[in-house]
């Protein structure tokens, strides 16, 4: 950045005086002054029009490396003889003399006279260094215009200019848009005033703010620093990426699972300093040697660039963590426990945030948790520190919006809802986040909270009303999945497809969060019955394998069954929840052989676990298709007929089309399937 430095600007004076070289009255500070302010030391510099080289000598006297060119030879021999390394040089129609590159190049009361500025300035880009700037003066027409032709009626210095017909005037709009027509940039300007007793008036506070904000009025010429675009806008990146590696930047996410690893990686990698917090000492070791536990697409690359650059560390230290930087995202589970929540680990979150919290740190809550909590729970709680939410510090709650499998995307693209327990504490977060994400929605904290709960729930309603009608479909004995096609054709339905269960963190809690707000309210028995209907899932589908191995004369007890996917969700390794969990335990249970086979997980809820999909199938009774992995989309049928004991398939995820199945000889059941084929 450049600065203008005021001992420069008081000692050129001095220089100016001591050597008897002053335009008019003493007091009526010129362009020079300003300029040699702003090159300050060290630079390399080029003066473009240096005439008898007063300026060069002063600024080479202050350490800076001086070339200076002029049109006139008699102004370079003197410039020469003050010790000024100058050349002749028509700028317009000749390249420079020197083979440089420099800092700053100076066109002080030259711009004006050029017949082709635009030209000049496009030539003299190529001598910039990186991070270099142009220092331009430029006659200000404004001032003139409004100022001296008033009093006078005329341009009282246009007489001083012996191609006057050349002459450029700009206002500082019009400069400005001459600059970018250049590829340049103005990053700095200020006027030079001309009045009298201007060195007093200056000295002025309220005046000189009131001289600087009207620079038409009392700038009869206008000092512009310039940078061309693609540099200014290197710098406005390197400034952000400064202000992010300073310890204001610095972020801690307690809690390293599903949700809190990909978050802390996606800010890491987006410059901050990032502490992640875990109670298991296995994860916060594995993340420091850069090995990712979590199956999610590009974290585990990611994870690994931010960890060798050094921007994400993890430690089991919570509260050392916490006190070293000023934002705190909290993702640790709160599960749900016969119908209530358990906020015990968040409670030990925000115990360890307050032992750190120190003013304006900001602390977010990305845990789903029940309306209400950020204000009536996490507030009270962290204000026991005797600090308080919106003066002393922030609080909002953003909730998580993750689906395992897209994690990273979703973090970066997909719309979060922001809400803090104050408007400064919403802005604040909004702050943060857009660092990471341009598609956040302000709110305030209870809304933000609500907002997952209905969202989450809504999904497990469209769930479980697609699980009834399959239900019932089965009964009927038609194919509910032909029927959904085609109720879904009507441009205002949108059923979702049913299957053997509904796992996960979230649909499996949150109904139940939301329900349990008002227990008394008999509306909320519809979000508790569709909780019922896709709970009954998984049991349902034992009761399919049962079924389908009576209908072949076995029974479940002593039988092989090869379960093919134990996540909860196809393409990914979170068995949390999962309905493979009740399957297989279940058939477990009444006595048959189960083994499993995910290429996701080494999950296996008890039974045995193959190494392949041909190991799981091979002499097996009957094949239960619980997760629809891709690499069960296409299975290879012909071949696991030859493996099989018995040709039976109870696909509890539409993997397999039952007119496929039929072709090899396979009697196909499937949930929502109200026809078996039995060739």
């Amino acid at each position: 950045m450049v600065r203008f430095q005021k001992q420069f600007y008081e000692e050129y004076w001095q220089y100016r005086k001591k050597i008897g070289y002053i335009y008019g009255k003493k007091h009526i500070p010129r362009p020079f002054a300003i300029i040699a302010s702003l090159v300050g030391s060290g630079k390399k510099v080029l003066d473009v029009g240096c005439g008898e080289g007063f300026l060069a000598k002063f600024l080479m006297e202050k350490g800076n490396k001086v070339w200076g060119i002029d049109i006139s030879e008699q102004a370079v021999e003197l410039a020469r003889r003050n010790g000024v390394n100058a050349f002749v040089c028509d700028i317009e129609n000749e390249d420079l003399p020197i083979k440089e590159t420099f800092d700053v190049i100076i066109l002080s009361e030259v711009i004006e006279h050029l017949i082709t500025p635009k030209k000049v300035l496009k030539k003299l880009k190529r001598y910039l260094a990186d991070e270099g700037y142009f220092i331009i003066t430029f006659p200000n027409i404004a001032y003139y215009k409004y100022r001296l032709q008033l009093l006078f009626g005329r341009f009282p210095r246009q007489h001083l200019y012996e191609r006057s017909e050349h002459l450029h005037y700009w206002s500082i709009p019009d400069f400005m848009e001459f600059l970018r027509s250049c590829d340049l940039k103005a990053v700095e300007i200020r006027p030079v005033f001309q009045f009298p007793f201007h060195n007093i008036v200056s000295k002025i506070m309220p005046l000189r703010k009131l001289l600087e904000k009207f620079p038409n009025l009392f700038g009869y010429q206008i000092v512009v620093i310039a940078k061309p675009i693609n540099e200014v806008k290197k710098s406005v990146t390197k400034r952000v990426e400064e202000k992010i590696q300073s310890s204001g930047s610095c972020l801690t996410v307690l809690g390293l699972g599903y949700v809190g690893l990909p978050t802390a990686v996606v800010f890491a990698s987006k410059g901050f300093r990032v502490i992640g917090v875990d109670i298991d000492k296995n994860k916060v070791a594995a993340v420091n040697s850069c090995k990712c536990y979590i199956k999610e697409s590009g974290l585990d690359a990611l994870l690994q660039d931010v960890v060798s650059k050094g921007v994400l560390r993890a430690t089991t230290d919570a509260v050392e963590a916490i006190k070293q930087c000023n934002t705190v995202i909290i993702a640790v589970p709160t599960p749900v426990k016969e119908g209530a929540v358990d906020l015990s680990y968040l409670r030990d979150a925000l115990e360890s945030v307050k032992a750190g919290l120190h003013r304006d740190m900001l602390v977010v809550i990305e845990s789903t948790i029940p309306p209400g909590t950020t204000v009536s729970f996490a507030k009270p709680l962290l204000e026991e520190s005797e600090l308080r939410a919106e003066e002393d510090f922030y609080l909002a709650h953003v909730p998580e919006r993750i689906a395992p499998g897209k994690a990273i995307h979703e973090l970066l693209h997909e719309p979060r809802v922001v809400g803090g327990v104050g408007p400064r504490s919403t802005m604040k977060a909004l702050e943060l986040y857009s660092k990471v994400n341009p598609n956040l929605y302000p709110t305030d904290a209870i809304t933000a909270e609500f907002v997952k709960l209905i969202e989450n729930t809504f999904r497990d309603l469209n769930i479980a009303y697609a699980n009834l009608i399959a239900l019932m479909a089965e009964r009927l004995g038609i194919d509910v999945y032909e029927a959904i096609g085609l109720a879904n054709t009507h441009p205002r339905v949108n059923i979702h497809m049913p299957g053997a269960g509904v796992g996960g963190p979230c649909l499996t809690k949150d109904p139940y969060m939301l329900a349990s707000l008002y227990k008394e309210f008999w509306g909320t028995q519809l979000i508790i019955l569709a909780r019922k209907i896709n709970e009954y899932m998984p049991r349902h589908t034992v009761e399919i394998v049962e079924r389908a191995l009576r209908d072949s004369g076995l029974s479940v007890e002593g039988a092989k069954i090869a379960v093919l996917g134990v996540a909860y969700k196809g393409g990914v390794d979170d068995t949390r929840e999962s309905p493979a969990k009740y399957i297989v335990r279940e058939l477990l249970g009444r006595g048959a052989g189960v083994v499993v086979y995910d290429p996701y997980t080494e999950e296996c809820f008890g039974a045995e676990r193959a190494d392949s999909l041909e190991d799981a199938v091979k002499n097996a009774d009957v094949v239960v298709i619980v997760t629809d992995h891709p690499e069960f989309k296409g299975l290879n049928l012909e071949t696991i007929a030859k493996l099989v004991r018995y040709k039976i398939i109870v696909d509890g995820r539409r993997v397999v089309e039952p007119h496929q199945a039929v072709k090899y000889s396979f009697r196909y059941y499937g949930i929502g399937y109200g026809k078996v084929f039995k060739l």
